[in-house]
């Protein structure tokens, strides 16, 4: 478990959430005496650690990798015992650079602990170590989590919940990608993990974004109505194509496939 025992321990931190969330971290660990290491990938990952925020000392070491993916296993590995590493962090385990990483740390024994967005949300971080999503070791099953559910101490509300509005988000999110624009000739060679660039990815959220009340009034009213009427309906929540969980640990390739296997249930039934 990752005890409060930090000290002769070093943590290697890969890349991290658009926020500054990994260097507000990097700091608390050496308040309590452990190493960090930071790897720096892009622009992006150099302008949310080095300009944004308060200015702090945190990091021991702070490397960046700017060679071609295929060096990077080589790369990773010298780092591991150069620096003696103990402890990985990482935010999602299913990047190309993060699974090489995490193949190789465990080859060395070295521990994994993988951060997500929260399961529960909003508001909440996920922590597990070796992996997240379709690698966690929670259980499978709904009678399992029910028995663990019972088993966890009772949740307490923080006395000052950390806030995560949507405008930080927008912000961090900026700075991400203009430090990817502005460094680009220094990191040249690096390929984000998303599927698509942050060009397409604005041409689909804008709209949303703009009509955002107006779709939030209609739910409300939908919701209403479904309350009223008190049938039974079915609820069925869908997911981005290029979401892990369907790349990765779903039998679809596209959300489309998943619809068409729903919809082809209910008319087996009906018939």
């Amino acid at each position: 478990m990752l005890n409060n025992n930090f000290e002769n321990r070093t943590f290697l931190m890969l890349q991290g959430p658009q926020s500054l969330f990994f260097k507000d971290l990097a700091q608390e660990l050496e308040r309590k005496g452990a190493k960090v290491i930071k790897i720096q990938f892009c622009g992006g990952d150099v302008f949310l650690w080095n300009i944004c925020g308060k200015k702090i000392k945190v990091a021991t070491k702070t490397l960046f990798f700017r060679q071609k993916a295929s060096l990077w296993p080589e790369f990773i590995a010298k780092v591991y015992k150069e620096y003696n590493v103990t402890d990985i962090l990482l935010y999602s385990d299913w990047r190309p650079l993060h699974q090489n990483a995490i193949l190789i740390a465990k080859d060395l024994d070295i521990d994994v602990w993988v951060y997500e967005e929260g399961y529960l949300r909003r508001g909440f971080s996920t922590l597990e170590k070796d992996g997240v999503n379709g690698r966690s070791s929670l259980p499978k099953n709904i009678e399992e989590v029910i028995k663990l559910g019972k088993e966890l101490p009772k949740f307490e509300e923080l006395e000052h919940p950390l806030a995560n509005p949507v405008r930080n988000k927008v912000i961090f999110a900026i700075y991400h990608h203009v430090g990817n624009v502005l460094l680009y000739p220094i990191f040249y060679r690096y390929k984000t993990h998303r599927q698509h660039n942050i060009f397409r990815e604005l041409f689909g959220i804008i709209p949303r974004y703009l009509t955002r009340k107006r779709r939030y009034l209609k739910s409300i009213k939908t919701l209403r109505f479904l309350s009223n009427e008190r049938k039974k309906f079915f609820f069925y929540p869908l997911q981005l194509n290029s979401d892990s969980q369907v790349q990765l640990y779903s039998p679809y390739l596209r959300q489309e496939e998943a619809i068409t296997y729903v919809i082809s249930s209910f008319c087996k039934i009906c018939r």
